[in-house]
């Protein structure tokens, strides 16, 4: 039943790509001083008040290399959606694949890399906007 649908390849990719999220999480978090969690709890918030204003703002950039990190990995995958999605449900690295080898269309399968290289680079320079740490200090 997972197999040759969405969700199939939804859970496949979770699956594969959950932990390149969860370790830059918990480097960062791992570096937070349980005292300000205490503090915020001291002045009256709830655990998910905390959660929300304190913890996911200072794991931010946790979160945000987590992301692009997973998001540029899951780039080049074709092989788990190619056998949990079959044909039916084509991620782009399978559209880039299959116009440049199967249908020799090298200006569609160009445009297609060229976008998602845009869309890429354009992500990389939110989170050095956002997010760099080094030019914080």
């Amino acid at each position: 039943q997972l197999t040759n649908n969405l969700i199939g390849v939804t859970i496949g990719m979770v699956y594969i790509m959950l932990p390149f999220m969860i370790l830059p999480l918990l480097g960062v978090i791992r570096k937070i001083d349980p005292a300000i969690l205490q503090a915020a709890a001291l002045c009256g918030a709830t655990k998910a008040q905390a959660l929300r204003r304190v913890l996911l703002p200072l794991a931010g950039p946790g979160l945000a290399s987590g992301g692009l990190m997973v998001f540029v990995m899951s780039l080049g995958y074709f092989v788990t959606p190619s056998l949990l999605g079959g044909t039916s449900n084509m991620m782009l690295a399978e559209l880039i694949a299959q116009q440049v080898q199967s249908l020799v269309n090298w200006g569609m399968g160009g445009a297609a890399a060229f976008v998602l290289l845009v869309v890429t680079l354009g992500l990389y320079a939110v989170q050095l906007r956002f997010f760099d740490q080094a030019g914080a200090r």
